[in-house]
C-alpha cells in the first residue's frame, strides 16, 4: 500500500511540475521552429 501512495504522490508532483515548467508549443506543423527541430541532426539543420 505504501508503494502505491508513493507512486501516486510522485505522479502528482511530476504533473504539477509539467504544468508549471512544461513547454507548450502552439506553432503549426509547418512552422520554422518545427522544421529546425526536425532537421537538428542533419548537416543542413546546422
Amino acid at each position: 500500500m505504501e508503494v502505491v501512495i508513493v507512486a501516486l504522490v510522485a505522479m502528482v508532483v511530476l504533473d504539477v511540475a509539467a504544468v508549471l515548467w512544461g513547454y507548450d508549443s502552439t506553432d503549426g506543423f509547418l512552422s520554422r521552429e518545427w522544421e529546425r527541430r526536425s532537421m537538428w541532426h542533419t548537416r543542413e539543420g546546422r
